[in-house]
């Protein structure tokens, strides 16, 4: 790659702003007509660019499919052993008794939630089409690209513009958690603990706006069990560790004389001074693909 620095770009294939790397963005120095932010961005997106970038080097430039307009960021070394494999769509680079949960994210609305879990990739597929549904058909064309090609295992996100507006994308991310006992049970009756990050800065704006939503900028799955007790002891354990990491931490128990699933939060200080809000819940789910 060229070491040019193009600032006021992203990166073609994860979608990071120049902005917000340190040495900027490189271009390709086949064709010069895309950048990445790094070399295994270039990598991951070669069998993708190739083509385009030989017909944009003999002048033959075709113009640019939806598809080229949906980034995906692999895994490489699941990328390469699933290559060295022959490819193989029904081959899962994940170990046993791995179960899966989809994160799904809209950045600009600061809306992220957790699906899952579920026993199989496939499942984990047919929960992807769903979420980008209709209004992201390009993410759901890259999905059944990567399965085809046997590599959506190693998809470490897929990002689509929503209804081909490059300014409002939405991603899928494939979280896996080593669970033996519960990949035996599922489909069935399971309970995590899901961890959400408030984005505090966007509180104001989104008690602005309709509705009941809370801007959050990451969402984490903390332990799958088979039972609720379990589930709200993890959940409660997991919360003190958050206290335990910012200034003044204290866990709010939100449930009505403390029954039923845990429902709650930590309050804190960062090391800057500023708030922070941590919501936890636990959470039951059948493990099947939901509509």
């Amino acid at each position: 790659m060229s070491s040019a620095a193009l600032p006021n770009l992203s990166c073609a294939r994860c979608h990071t702003p120049a902005a917000h790397l340190d040495e900027g963005l490189k271009q390709c120095t086949g064709c010069r007509s895309i950048q990445y932010c790094s070399r295994d961005c270039q990598r991951n997106d070669w069998p993708r660019h190739k083509d385009q970038c030989r017909q944009a080097q003999t002048g033959d430039i075709a113009q640019p499919s939806t598809r080229t307009r949906t980034t995906t960021r692999l895994n490489w070394e699941s990328f390469t052993q699933s290559r060295r494999s022959g490819g193989d769509k029904n081959r899962n680079p994940t170990p046993a008794g791995t179960i899966y949960y989809l994160q799904t994210s809209t950045p600009h609305l600061y809306d992220i939630s957790v699906s899952g879990p579920y026993h199989s990739i496939d499942a984990v597929v047919a929960q992807a089409m769903i979420n980008f549904g209709a209004q992201c058909r390009p993410g759901q064309t890259t999905v059944q690209d990567l399965v085809r090609e046997g590599v959506f295992a190693g998809a470490e996100h897929v990002t689509s513009p929503i209804n081909h507006d490059p300014n409002r994308t939405k991603t899928i991310r494939v979280l896996t958690e080593h669970n033996p006992s519960m990949a035996a049970r599922l489909p069935g009756p399971a309970w995590c603990v899901i961890v959400a990050q408030v984005a505090m800065d966007q509180i104001d704006h989104a008690a602005g706006s309709s509705g009941d939503h809370v801007p959050v900028k990451d969402v984490r799955v903390h332990g799958t069990f088979g039972d609720e007790a379990s589930a709200n002891e993890a959940a409660q354990r997991v919360a003190q560790e958050f206290a335990s990491r910012v200034r003044g931490g204290r866990v709010v128990d939100q449930r009505p004389a403390a029954t039923g699933a845990f429902v709650g939060g930590v309050f804190g200080q960062a090391s800057d001074g500023s708030q922070t809000m941590t919501m936890l819940h636990v959470r039951y789910d059948a493990g099947t693909v939901s509509h």
